[in-house]
């Protein structure tokens, strides 16, 4: 038998409950918004203020959802200092599957990491409402990964997506490397 998943038993343990109509997850209210509307409003962004800055948009909220959550949690567990490895054991564990974000595999080389899954919900969604894309779609994510690991090493790192089911790749992919590199790597 498969184990539990992490949100039901969250639940379980009053992590999450529900007051008044809202859900509140490790004390902060919260709300489940479909992949659609995510996808919804890159599309809209893209169409109103152009492809770079919707991207850079998503980036920006991918990055100020994970330090908000960082901060929440530091606060609900009782952490001074969370350690890199179990930080990112428990990220990659537990909130993935949490937030429906999908199983993730990190795979590092020296300061390189590569973030692997099948396919995220965006790209799977976004294939399904608006086909197949040029170019990858999940700067959000893009936005997270950049941050949790600037967070974890201590230095600025910047993240790319090289694959993405949504342009017809067999998975996504991201690579996290740090800032200076990829700075030597395009000049």
């Amino acid at each position: 038998m498969s184990e539990e998943p992490i949100l039901v038993q969250l639940i379980r343990k009053g992590k999450i409950f529900f007051k008044e109509g809202k859900m509140i997850a490790f004390g902060e209210m919260g709300i489940i918004i479909p992949v659609r509307v995510m996808n919804k409003l890159s599309f809209l962004l893209t169409e109103k203020v152009g492809k770079e800055d919707a991207r850079g948009l998503l980036c920006e909220l991918g990055k100020y959802q994970i330090n908000q959550a960082i901060k929440r949690y530091i606060k609900v567990f009782g952490w001074s200092e969370i350690e890199k490895e179990k930080g990112l054991e428990f990220g990659f564990k537990y909130l993935t599957s949490f937030l429906g974000l999908g199983v993730f595999q990190v795979k590092k080389r020296n300061d390189t990491f590569s973030i692997l899954t099948t396919k995220t919900p965006f790209a799977e969604e976004f294939v399904m409402e608006y086909g197949k894309q040029k170019e990858p779609i999940d700067d959000y994510l893009r936005g997270i990964w950049e941050e949790v690991f600037t967070i974890f090493l201590g230095k600025p790192m910047v993240c790319e997506e090289v694959k993405c089911y949504a342009k017809g790749d067999d998975c996504c992919e991201f690579i996290v490397k740090p800032k200076e590199e990829a700075k030597e790597e395009k000049e």
